[in-house]
């Protein structure tokens, strides 16, 4: 919350600061929700929602210290960018379509 507090209402770092803490909290939760029930096929999507959850914490983090290479080609020239600059951030993505793939093996 602190963290918040150092930027102006306008500051795009004032809400990703509290959507990072959302996050981490959700995140937290459904990781320990995985060791509350035995059955896998709902153990898989909780630990999915953990990855996914967890992979937009380090999207704001490296939007805030403009660590990805995608934001470093955005903010130094407003274009549109393809797929090769932004499959970095396509892995997320990549992960739940695995899962739901695995999910569909294991209800057959």
């Amino acid at each position: 919350m602190a963290e918040r507090m150092q930027y102006g209402e306008n500051d795009p770092r004032h809400h990703t600061a509290k959507l990072k803490q959302m996050l981490r909290d959700v995140a937290a939760h459904a990781r320990e929700d995985v060791g509350k029930v035995s059955d896998p096929k709902a153990q898989a999507p909780f630990e999915t929602t953990a990855e996914v959850l967890t992979g937009l914490e380090k999207a704001y983090q490296d939007f805030e210290d403009r660590n990805e290479r995608a934001w470093k080609a955005f903010s130094a020239s407003p274009q549109i960018m393809d797929s090769r600059q932004l499959s970095n951030s396509s892995r997320t993505a990549s992960r739940t379509a695995a899962w739901s793939s695995t999910i569909r093996t294991m209800d057959m």
